[in-house]
C-alpha cells in the first residue's frame, strides 16, 4: 500500500463521517421541532 492510496481512502471515509454527523444532526431538529409543534398545538 504506498502513500497514495492511504491519502485517497482516508478523505470519502472522512467526508463520509461528516455528511453522516450532518445528516443526523438535521434529522434531529426536525424531530425536535416537530415534537415541540405538536406539543404546543396539542397544549393550546
Amino acid at each position: 500500500m504506498t502513500r497514495g492510496d492511504a491519502m485517497s481512502n482516508n478523505h470519502p471515509k472522512v467526508a463520509k463521517s461528516d455528511s453522516h454527523v450532518d445528516a443526523w444532526a438535521i434529522l434531529f431538529i426536525i424531530i425536535l421541532v416537530v415534537g415541540a409543534a405538536i406539543f404546543w398545538v396539542s397544549h393550546q
